[in-house]
């Protein structure tokens, strides 16, 4: 039987503590987390194993509260924020829009190649996915950051640049690589993914062939 609303609001996404047995869900308010040893931070920065590296990427109060609104809100996952500012420029970003989508690559925009590459974090290797691109018309400086749509999945954080503007780096972890699909639409922007062209910069679509480059 589906459970109450007001009970899920109270005690969805969360256990009582095996521990304690305390029924409401503890702040943690910690910033960082301890790693049992090389062996498991290396599994967890290599997202081989979920757990907690960083709280600004998980935390164990906030992962209560997304999954406590997505039983509320019947969806599968919910993402919570720190600011109404970020909450309003990750809806801009994720917006479905209603405008026809462009499906081929502008002039002067390239998918120049997808390769693997690591990523060293002291002793440890994490292994990645590389998607280059390149513009003949350079990303302006802009107080909003640019943001890389494949397919319904926008990414911010992972991208990189250049000194000339026209390169752009977007590193995935081989399962966030597996997520997207072959043919997803590549769109680079500021404020909407299918805004006027000279805030956004159509790549054309996935291909999803990996290069052995590192």
């Amino acid at each position: 039987m589906p459970l109450h609303p007001d009970t899920l609001a109270i005690h969805a996404g969360q256990v009582p503590d095996p521990t304690t047995n305390a029924r409401a869900v503890p702040i943690y308010s910690t910033t960082s987390y301890v790693f049992n040893n090389t062996t498991h931070a290396a599994a967890l920065f290599g997202l081989k194993e979920f757990g907690n590296i960083y709280t600004r990427i998980m935390n164990p109060t906030t992962d209560v509260f997304e999954k406590r609104l997505a039983e509320l809100e019947g969806g599968v996952a919910a993402l919570g924020l720190a600011s109404g500012q970020a909450a309003e420029g990750n809806r801009n970003s994720v917006e479905p829009e209603k405008t026809a989508s462009r499906k081929e690559a502008e002039g002067g925009n390239e998918i120049v190649s997808i390769h693997n590459a690591v990523r060293l974090i002291g002793a440890t290797r994490l292994s990645l996915i590389q998607i280059e691109l390149k513009t003949d018309r350079p990303f302006p400086a802009s107080e909003v950051p640019l943001r890389l749509q494949i397919g319904k999945r926008v990414f911010s954080d992972e991208l990189s640049g250049d000194y000339t503007g026209r390169k752009l780096t977007l590193s995935l972890t081989p399962q966030l690589f597996a997520e997207l699909n072959e043919g997803d639409e590549i769109i680079a922007f500021f404020d909407k993914p299918h805004g006027d062209g000279e805030h956004s910069w159509n790549f054309g679509k996935l291909r999803k062939t990996v290069s052995g480059k590192e």
